[in-house]
């Protein structure tokens, strides 16, 4: 991965984190606010940090998911290198003369 890609990743990683930080401050500040009727402002505001953290919710899910079936194809979840036998014709004990 090259140095600006990675700049890149770690800059949309921070912004994400953020949007997500202060959505749910938001949140937590504006739960009982006064609420003036069906165009009160406050509460669309709420409904969008609501979808955005379901969003971003549902795709750590997604992204978790994909992880596990990756790992499990490649045989990376195995718990040690250890438990896993591998025979080879040295482990058998298997003597190769003619």
């Amino acid at each position: 991965m090259s140095r600006k890609k990675r700049f890149l990743t770690m800059l949309l990683a921070a912004v994400l984190g953020a949007a997500v930080l202060f959505s749910v401050a938001y949140i937590a500040e504006e739960v009982n606010h006064e609420c003036t009727g069906a165009g009160c402002a406050v509460c669309q505001q709420i409904s969008v940090c609501e979808s955005l953290l379901k969003a971003v919710g549902g795709a750590a899910l997604a992204a978790g998911a994909a992880a596990m079936v990756f790992s499990k194809r490649h045989g990376a979840a195995l718990p040690c290198a250890e438990c896993a036998q591998t025979h080879t014709l040295i482990s058998l004990k298997v003597k190769l003369s003619d």
